[in-house]
C-alpha cells in the first residue's frame, strides 16, 4: 500500500495530533448577553412606597432593600435571601422617609447609613448598625419641600454631603447640607432662590476634580450645570438648555471620558440624551420614545462596557430599558409592564440573586408592593457536547463532520479549516450548518484541520479542530465490505494504534 500512497500513515498520525493540539479558541463575545427580565415579583409594602435604594445593610453580602413611605415618616427594610427574593419588610418610625432614599457610610465606620428626604421640609440621616436596624434619626430642616437628592463629597473633606432639590415657587431651588463625619449633618446652604427645581445628579461635568451638579429647573424650563468651588458651594455655568426635564441621570455613554446627561422629557414623550463637552456644557439634545416620566438610573445591563439606562413610568405601570450602543446613541427602549395598578415612583438596580447579572427593584405606589425583575440569567455561551472526529477520506470520496453544542437562544455555526472561515460552493456545503460536508474530497484539503464555532448573542465556542487526511484511492478493500472506498480508510486509521 506505501507504494501506491503519496504519504505515510506516521504522516497522516502526526496530522491528527497536530490538529488535536490546535484547540482555536472563539472566546467569549463581550456584551450582548441581554435577553430581558423574568416575570414581575412582588413584596408587600407596610405602606404606600415613594422611593426605594439597594445595599448590603446587614453585612452579609446579599443586597437588601430600603424604601421611603410616602404621607408618613417610616422606612422600610427588605432583607434580601440571595434568591432574587425578600423577607417581609419591617419599618423603622420617625425616619424621614417620604420622597426620596439613599444609601452611604456617613459616620464611616464601615457600615452603610441611609439618607432620606420628605415633602415636610426635612433631610434626615439614619446610621446603619450592620444588622439592617439604624440608630435613632439625625435630622435637618431645609427651606422647603424635597424633590429629589444626590449624595458626594462636595468639600472634598472626606466625609459624605447631601445635595437636595426643593420644589416649591418663591423658595430656594438647591439645599446643600455636608457631613460631619458622625452621621450628622450640618445646617443647609440655600441657593438659587426663585427657582424650582424638580430632577438633580452629581458628576465632575468639567473634569477639575470638584464635584458638580446637573439640575432641572422650571419656570422657565431649562437644563443647567451648577459647577462645584470644592467646598460645598455652587454656580450655574453659563449654559442652560431650554427644555422640559424630570429625573435626571449623568453617565459616560459615548465613552469619551466626560459625563453626559440624561433626563426624562414628558413634553416630548422622550428619553432626552445631551452628550457633555467635559468643560461644563451640553451638547445637541437625541431623543427616544418614552412614554410618561419617572425615575431614571444608568447600568450596564448586558455587562459589554457600554452604559444602558431604565426609564419609568410614574403612571404607565412600565421600566423601558435603552440599551447603550457606546457612542451615544441608544437602541430603542424595551418595554416592561410592572405591575397591575403600579405607580412607579422609584427605582433600583442591583445582582439580587447572585447570578452576575443587573436586576430592577421598584418602589410602586398605587399597588403598595415593591416590585423586582430579576435578569433572564440562563443565557451564557454555547458549549460544544460532541466534537468532529478526525478521518482519513479517500481521494474523490465525500465526508461528513459534525458537531452538536448546547445553549440558550438562537445557535449559530461557522466552520472552519485552518482558522479560516470556510465559504460553501465548489465541495464544500453545509458551512452554517451542525453537518459540513466536503464531497468530492481531493489533495487541496489534505492534512487540514476542521472546526466549528458556535455562538449565541452571549459569547462562542470552538470545537476541537479534527484532522482530514486523504489519501489516493488506490487502496485495497481493507474492511471486507466488497468495495474500495473511504471506509477502508477510515478501517484503517481506526486500528492503526491498534497494531493493525
Amino acid at each position: 500500500m506505501n507504494n501506491c500512497c503519496s504519504k505515510t500513515l506516521w504522516e497522516c498520525d502526526i496530522t491528527r495530533r497536530a490538529a488535536a493540539s490546535l484547540l482555536l479558541c472563539a472566546g467569549s463575545a463581550a456584551g450582548q448577553c441581554f435577553t430581558g427580565f423574568g416575570p414581575v415579583v412582588t413584596f408587600p409594602s407596610v405602606s404606600l412606597p415613594r422611593c426605594v435604594t439597594a445595599g448590603d445593610f446587614d453585612g452579609d453580602g446579599i443586597l437588601d432593600l430600603a424604601v421611603g413611605a410616602f404621607g408618613n415618616s417610616n422606612v422600610q427594610a427588605y432583607r434580601g435571601v440571595g434568591n432574587g427574593t425578600f423577607l417581609p419588610a419591617t419599618a423603622h418610625a420617625n425616619a424621614g422617609g417620604g420622597s426620596w432614599i439613599a444609601s452611604g457610610d456617613f459616620n464611616r465606620d464601615g457600615k452603610l447609613d441611609l439618607v432620606t428626604a420628605t415633602q415636610t421640609n426635612m433631610v434626615t440621616v439614619l446610621v446603619g448598625n450592620g444588622n439592617l436596624t439604624f440608630q435613632p434619626p439625625s435630622s435637618r430642616g431645609v427651606a422647603t419641600a424635597v424633590f429629589a437628592g444626590c449624595v458626594g463629597d462636595f468639600n472634598r473633606d472626606g466625609k459624605l454631603d447631601v445635595a437636595c432639590s426643593l420644589f416649591q415657587v418663591g423658595q430656594p431651588a438647591l439645599a446643600v447640607l455636608l457631613g460631619n463625619g458622625d452621621g450628622t449633618l450640618q445646617a443647609p446652604l440655600h441657593t438659587m432662590t426663585g427657582w424650582v427645581s424638580a430632577g438633580l445628579a452629581t458628576a465632575d461635568m468639567n473634569r477639575d476634580g470638584k464635584p458638580d451638579l446637573v439640575m432641572h429647573h422650571q419656570g422657565p424650563a431649562r437644563v443647567s450645570v451648577l459647577l462645584g468651588n470644592g467646598s460645598g458651594g455652587f454656580s450655574i455655568s453659563s449654559s442652560a438648555t431650554p427644555v422640559s426635564a424630570q429625573d435626571i441621570c449623568v453617565g459616560d455613554w459615548n465613552g469619551d471620558g466626560s459625563p453626559d446627561v440624561a433626563f426624562c422629557n414628558p413634553s416630548q414623550g422622550a428619553l432626552t440624551v445631551m452628550p457633555g463637552d467635559g468643560a461644563g456644557g451640553l451638547g445637541s439634545p437625541q431623543n427616544y420614545a418614552l412614554a410618561g416620566s419617572g425615575p431614571l438610573i444608568a447600568a450596564d445591563f448586558d455587562r459589554d462596557g457600554a452604559l444602558d439606562i431604565v426609564g419609568t413610568n410614574l403612571y404607565g405601570r412600565q421600566a423601558t430599558i435603552f440599551m447603550g450602543q457606546g457612542t451615544g446613541a441608544f437602541d430603542p427602549g424595551i418595554i416592561y409592564n410592572v405591575a397591575a395598578n403600579a405607580s412607579v415612583s422609584g427605582v433600583a438596580v442591583g445582582d439580587f440573586n447572585g447570578d452576575g447579572r443587573l436586576d430592577i427593584a421598584t418602589a410602586n405606589y398605587n399597588s403598595a408592593n415593591i416590585g423586582v425583575m430579576l435578569q433572564q440569567s440562563a443565557f451564557a455561551p454555547p458549549v460544544v457536547t460532541t466534537h468532529p472526529p478526525s478521518r482519513g477520506v479517500a481521494s474523490g470520496n465525500g465526508t461528513v463532520f459534525n458537531v452538536a453544542a448546547t445553549g440558550a437562544g438562537t445557535l449559530t455555526y461557522s466552520w472552519r479549516r485552518n482558522g479560516v472561515v470556510m465559504v460553501n460552493g465548489g465541495a464544500v456545503s453545509g458551512q452554517g450548518s451542525p453537518s459540513l460536508t466536503i464531497s468530492p474530497v481531493d489533495e487541496t484539503f489534505d492534512l487540514s484541520a476542521i472546526d466549528c464555532v458556535v455562538s449565541n448573542a452571549c459569547g462562542a465556542a470552538a470545537s476541537h479542530p479534527a484532522a482530514l487526511c486523504v489519501v489516493p484511492a488506490c487502496i485495497a478493500d481493507i474492511n471486507g465490505d466488497g468495495g474500495i472506498d473511504g471506509a477502508d480508510v477510515e478501517f484503517f486509521f481506526s486500528h492503526w494504534e491498534d497494531g493493525c
